[in-house]
């Protein structure tokens, strides 16, 4: 009866935006196992692989939220304009998403522009150790600004910030203030559930007839009413 609930209908719809996040995964093994990756001159399945499994950890909710954040910043940040965002895990405990969006102009070189980008992609995960002094797990995204699919790059960098020092907090205070970056955080909720359709205030179960608790909850549970919205708080 669940899986043909209204319930799970609205799950799986919802959860479509979520596949940009396992696209995102996808992409990034299947360069990195296959030799194809960017920067050739490291370790890559070593250096990278931490950041691809805190990437593949996140549940299909967080993924669905996380990836509506990377859609929504990409649709409303000009193609010649940078963009910072950070995602924080709820509660503050887990894996702290820094997302970075670079302009690429026609006149800059693959190489050049690819190397900039990672330059510039490490220092907000080391500012956001800075304002969020919590984050231990931090990977940092990049990709171009806009939403020109033309031609699209991606980067991934991960930092540990367990064994963070006095002089790391002070090199990442010289990058907020160089590269003002996190200078003037702005907070937004972002709040989904894994079912995103609501339920009538009042059961219709009550309308089964005069005795609806042992009869199917109308929720799509599957659950007897007197097991599910008609059992006693």
């Amino acid at each position: 009866m669940f899986l043909g609930s209204a319930q799970r209908a609205a799950q799986l719809e919802a959860d479509r935006d979520s596949y940009f996040w396992d696209y995102i995964i996808e992409k990034f093994c299947k360069n990195i196992l296959g030799g194809t990756s960017y920067d050739k001159s490291t370790a890559l399945i070593a250096e990278r692989e931490r950041a691809i499994r805190l990437f593949a950890r996140e549940r299909r909710l967080s993924r669905r939220v996380l990836a509506r954040e990377l859609i929504a910043l990409q649709r409303k940040t000009p193609p010649n304009f940078r963009a910072v965002r950070v995602s924080i895990p709820e509660g503050g405990i887990g894996t702290y998403f820094c997302f970075l969006l670079m302009p690429r102009y026609p006149a800059i070189p693959t190489e050049t522009y690819r190397q900039v980008r990672g330059q510039h992609l490490e220092a907000p995960l080391r500012v956001t150790k800075l304002v969020y002094p919590d984050a231990l797990d931090i990977v940092g995204f990049a990709t171009e600004a806009g939403m020109d699919h033309t031609y699209r790059s991606e980067d991934v960098v991960y930092l540990d910030t367990r064994n963070w020092n006095a002089e790391e907090q002070e090199h990442a205070r010289q990058l907020q203030r160089e590269l003002n970056l996190l200078t003037n955080v702005k907070m937004r909720f972002s709040r989904d559930f894994a079912y995103p359709v609501d339920l009538p205030s009042e059961s219709p179960a009550l309308a089964l007839g005069d005795n609806p608790r042992n009869k199917p909850c109308p929720c799509g549970s599957g659950k007897k009413y007197k097991k599910c919205h008609g059992a006693p708080e």
